[in-house]
């Protein structure tokens, strides 16, 4: 199985904790060929694509804390997925952590990620009681 290859260990940090993590073969045959990429790299050869936007078949986010806990900055885990070209196996190319900033909005408190009641939304109207 192919093993992920990182940034050099120079605080001895376990390696599973050093980002960014990337994986260059599929870890189910070893083929280093991914669909995704071989596609986009055709797109860009012929002009189509910019050549240093990322490519995957999905890509994500995840925050590494308590939902409930106020914070001003967040570790977040972004990942990249792509698929072998010849066994078809979905897998991790890519793994970074960053630190995201937010914003501590209070509860029923207007916002960028609170805009309050939805103003397309009517009244919740119960028809057994009508």
């Amino acid at each position: 199985m192919p093993e992920a290859t990182n940034q050099p260990n120079e605080e001895n940090i376990p390696a599973e904790f050093v980002f960014p993590k990337t994986w260059d073969a599929c870890p189910n045959c070893g083929n280093p060929e991914r669909l995704i990429e071989k596609i986009a790299n055709e797109e860009k050869a012929a002009g189509k694509m910019p050549k240093n936007v990322p490519v995957g078949v999905q890509f994500g986010n995840l925050a590494i804390c308590d939902p409930s806990a106020p914070a001003s900055r967040v570790p977040l885990l972004s990942t990249r997925f792509d698929i072998c070209t010849q066994c078809g196996t979905f897998y991790c190319i890519y793994v970074d952590k960053q630190i995201a900033q937010t914003q501590i909005q209070l509860p029923n408190q207007p916002g960028p990620h609170n805009p309050g009641r939805n103003p397309f939304s009517g009244p919740f109207i119960n028809p057994r009681l009508s």
